[in-house]
């Protein structure tokens, strides 16, 4: 992925407070243009992540701003999730011919499908497609609600995913590691209601 966004630089933002059908029209129109950006992450209902080059995230902001919309660039070193990442995607699909996947005991939620699976010829797939496809992550939280999750642990810094998760539905408790001292409360938290529910 490092190769691919140093053959072309790119670059992502996040747009707020503008629908999915309004945000593919601007991108398709600045595309044509000669600046290319798409949709690349479905956040929550109200924010969605675009990725291209740098001038066409530029220009897909200006035009996103002058309908109304928020725009918060990030700071990443390429446009993944875009096509701009198809080359890295064809690199890893020859090292995961190499790559036994044996049955997993439990199904997979997988970003760019938007829900979940336990074929493993469909999770090499889609760990592929996700490098340059747009992910769903707000079709991944609904569908592991459907299927029963009330609680999720989000591992890493921040809570990021933990603000997004109560944008899409309040209902999930989400829980947060990022240290020992996070990791022991998340611990007594699950042992907890564990406890409760017996």
């Amino acid at each position: 992925m490092h190769e691919a966004g140093q053959n072309t630089r790119g670059t992502m933002a996040a747009i707020v407070g503008m629908t999915k059908p309004k945000l593919d029209e601007l991108c398709l129109n600045v595309t044509n243009a000669g600046n290319y950006v798409a949709v690349a992450i479905f956040n929550s209902p109200e924010q969605i992540v675009i990725s291209g080059t740098i001038e066409g995230v530029r220009e897909a902001g200006e035009k996103a701003k002058a309908e109304g919309a928020s725009v918060f660039p990030l700071s990443v070193s390429g446009a993944f999730h875009s096509n701009i990442m198809k080359g890295a995607a064809d690199n890893l699909a020859k090292t995961m011919e190499e790559i036994n996947f044996y049955q997993p005991d439990c199904t997979v939620a997988m970003n760019v499908l938007g829900n979940l699976t336990d074929d493993t010829n469909t999770i090499a797939d889609a760990i592929i497609r996700q490098i340059y496809q747009p992910l769903l992550w707000v079709n991944c939280v609904n569908a592991l609600y459907d299927m029963g999750v009330r609680t999720m642990i989000e591992l890493g810094p921040k809570t990021v995913l933990k603000g997004l998760v109560k944008k899409i539905n309040r209902e999930i408790n989400v829980l947060n590691i990022e240290d020992i001292k996070t990791f022991e409360k998340t611990l007594e938290t699950l042992e907890s209601a564990s406890a409760a529910a017996r």
